[in-house]
């Protein structure tokens, strides 16, 4: 009798989607296990078995009321043999593979809770920064989140997803199965021929830029690079995509944690002088963590057949380089667990008919990357022989369901607010800050958790033995012959897939703009003010009369926009706009019949209307299009204020005898404090208009705006007067006061023209 451990790990593939969302306690888990579970040398548990197991509890987030965070406990209790043998089984999960969750000791899965991410962190700090100006604040409230998204608190993982489970209690079995690979079969002087080609194989990648020593290569391949290419993509491995400004936009979002992007670009590095004929990756739903290998060409053949190689490793953490001042990825310093890696998922797809490991002497077996991260390995590498991979075995990518928008958004509503009213307290941010930073003292320097070299299994056996005889001969291209396109290059589809579509239509577009600002009424009212005393008789007891009149001149307007285009047809568009134009006063004031008239006098300061904005952009053209003339309309709430107060502390024209019938309230408060007391007027107000994009390169739009916004008339000297109570010279006695106005505008229509750019995503 054999057994495999308690302790033990073991690799297993979701046959189906698992969302906490959906789980409910007894509920059926199935998967498959994607490497052999091996003890003492002999395979207890061949690849391809399928495990059977069971929700044993389960809470979501839901309507965002009760939980913040998600809970998943998934025990495994029997697996099915490919021979039909059923063995019962105690498996707990251990770690889900490269996922943002942790796993608790007693394999509870914990949801991470979406206000504590890194990017709702940002987004509540930027906006707070805006307080100061409530339109800008709501437009840095809206566009933040849109832009960089709300992380997903439910537990969501597709099909696919890959689980490291390990056995609670030993598995006890007398059977025995063979290797569904088998071993490469070299001897003699086809083994040693094939020695000397590995010998002349470089195996340590260089940075292209600063040519530092930098990954090992760990694998060899033997076959065309497109049956390479399909048994990845059949194993669930993504292309990398190419750095650039939009690849860059993706994984700043990604590294707020707040949205997940499966195929964020690598670094690139360099094998002699050739650049890797594609970068692949398999992650999951953080950036933090992935799997990645980096495939070569080599210009050798084998038995008619490429050999190319490759380096691969897996990221374990993101860590802050003082010495770089940016952000790297740490890795898994054990390189042959990740080569393990890549021999299971391309052996579990039956794609690889021969596999071995050829011993390499020569290369070290502990040095550092160009980040400075250790590597540890054996120095071997592992050879697998590819067939043409015409019909891999793959499995479901069948995704989890997320909620609905309208649930989505009432849920990360009553998050933020819980957020603001539990942590966004004076005590709460000084305890959790105290705590961060003895965490962030007490954790300096350290890597994350070495787990050991522990996966050490695959199809083949422990030790990938070369052995037996050469099933065909071998061929030696010297490094200066010519490589023809077939054996080095992939084909035009496989090309398509790696090569960056440049011209994509964009998702996001953030946009700055200036231009003209006008008004379509120039004036907008005219008050009359008449101050009678009660008795003339007395003392200093003169009649005034001040007429007051205002007219709006026009300016300049400029703003930032951040434009969604989530549709074909329809965009949506935050925007903050400030137009800053030009307020006239007018008084001409008229002391008694006695008294010669005052001069007439003027005031001119400046008009700003802030503007928070949200529009529906109605397209002519879908989003494929350079070119794009569009319609917009949407609602906005207006601030608008005056650059100083003309009556606050007034001399000379505005002065009616001892009276100074400017300051009605002293305090700076919007919504209460008249407009020509240094107050501001909210309203809310409808924006219409049109305009034209150009995108004139891959990552820059320019654009034409005409925008027309339609509000009521803010009436700033009518709302200025409504409280008027004069001081008029106490030996005059009581007055009489009358107000006149004149019909204003009935509506506010203010127009800008804008050209500006936008940085396209």
């Amino acid at each position: 009798m054999v057994g495999i451990p308690a302790s033990a790990m073991l690799e297993l593939r979701l046959l189906q989607p698992l969302s906490s969302r959906t789980a409910k306690v007894g509920m059926e888990v199935h998967a498959v296990s994607i490497a052999p579970a091996i003890s003492a040398g002999s395979i207890l548990i061949p690849e391809g078995s399928s495990f059977e197991g069971k929700i044993a509890a389960a809470h979501a987030v839901g309507w965002g009321i009760r939980h913040e965070t998600a809970a998943l406990t998934v025990h495994f209790y029997s697996v099915k043999l490919p021979d039909g043998r059923l063995l019962p089984i105690d498996a707990r999960v251990f770690r889900v593979d490269n996922a943002r969750e942790q796993v608790s000791a007693n394999g509870e899965i914990e949801g991470i809770r979406s206000t504590g991410t890194l990017g709702n962190s940002a987004e509540n700090k930027i906006s707070s920064l805006a307080q100061i100006d409530p339109t800008a604040y709501l437009f840095l409230s809206l566009s933040g989140p849109a832009t960089l998204g709300f992380a997903e608190p439910e537990i969501l993982y597709n099909a696919g997803t890959e689980l490291v489970i390990a056995f609670h209690a030993p598995v006890i079995t007398a059977q025995t199965y063979q290797p569904s690979v088998t071993p490469a079969d070299l001897a003699g002087e086809q083994l040693s021929q094939f020695d000397s080609i590995v010998r002349a194989l470089p195996y340590r990648t260089r940075t292209k830029t600063t040519n530092k020593l930098s990954d090992i290569t760990n694998l060899i391949f033997i076959g065309s690079p497109s049956s390479l290419r399909r048994a990845f993509d059949a194993a669930g491995w993504t292309t990398a995509d190419q750095l650039t400004a939009a690849s860059t936009f993706e994984t700043v979002k990604t590294l707020t944690g707040n949205q997940t992007y499966t195929q964020a670009p690598m670094s690139m590095l360099l094998l002699g002088d050739e650049e890797p004929l594609f970068n692949l990756q398999k992650t999951n739903n953080t950036f933090s963590s992935r799997h990645h290998v980096r495939v070569f060409p080599t210009g050798e053949t084998f038995a008619g057949k490429t050999i190319l190689t490759a380096s691969s490793t897996q990221d374990i953490a993101i860590a802050f380089s003082y010495k770089q001042k940016t952000f790297i990825h740490v890795i898994d310093q054990y390189l042959d667990n990740e080569r393990s890696k890549v021999v299971d998922d391309l052996d579990f797809t039956g794609c690889v008919d021969h596999v071995g490991l050829v011993s390499r002497p020569w290369v070290p077996q502990d040095a550092y990357n160009s980040t400075g991260d250790r590597l540890r390995t054996d120095g071997a590498a592992a050879v697998l022989f590819l067939n043409d991979c015409a019909a891999p075995r793959t499995t479901p990518l069948t995704p989890a369901a997320r909620a609905g928008l309208f649930e989505r958004s009432e849920r990360n509503t009553v998050l933020t607010i819980k957020d603001q009213l539990y942590r966004g307290n004076v005590v709460y941010q000084g305890i959790s800050g105290g705590i961060k930073i003895h965490h962030y003292l007490t954790t300096q320097g350290e890597l994350p958790e070495d787990t050991g070299h522990w996966q050490k299994s695959d199809a083949s056996g422990t030790n990938y033995r070369v052995a037996g005889t050469a099933p065909a001969l071998l061929q030696h291209r010297p490094p200066w012959a010519n490589t023809s396109q077939g054996e080095s290059q992939l084909d035009p589809a496989a090309q398509a897939l790696v090569e960056s579509h440049r011209w994509d239509p964009p998702l996001y577009e953030i946009a700055i703009q200036g231009g003209y600002s006008r008004f379509v009424n120039t004036n907008l009212e005219n008050v009359m003010i008449l101050l009678q005393p009660v008795d003339p008789s007395k003392p200093n007891a003169y009649t005034y009369f001040q007429g007051l009149a205002d007219t709006s001149t026009d300016g300049w307007a400029a703003g930032v926009s951040l434009t969604l285009n989530s549709w074909k047809w329809i965009s949506s568009e935050f925007a903050y706009t400030q137009q800053q134009t030009k307020y006239d006063l007018f008084t001409t004031v008229l002391t008694g019949i006695q008294n010669p008239p005052q001069p007439a006098g003027r005031s001119i300061v400046g008009l700003s209307t802030r503007q928070a904005e949200y529009n529906l952009l109605f397209n002519a053209l879908p989003r494929a299009s350079r070119i794009r003339p569009y319609f917009a309309v949407g609602p906005d709430l207006q601030l608008i204020k005056l650059a100083a107060a003309p009556l606050k502390g007034p001399s000379g024209f505005f002065r009616l005898g001892l009276s100074n019938i400017g300051i009605i309230q002293s305090a700076f408060n919007f919504g209460s404090v008249p407009p020509l007391d240094g107050g501001g007027i909210f309203q809310p107000g409808l924006q219409y208009g049109g305009g034209v994009k150009y995108r004139v390169l891959p990552r820059l739009t320019m654009r034409l705006d005409f925008r027309e916004n339609w509000s009521r008339n803010p009436k700033m000297i009518r709302s200025s007067y409504e409280s008027y109570v004069p001081a008029t010279p106490p030996e005059a006695g009581a007055y009489n006061v009358t107000v006149t106005n004149t019909t204003p505008p009935a509506t506010y229509l203010q127009q800008r023209f804008t050209a500006g750019f936008a940085f396209t995503f």
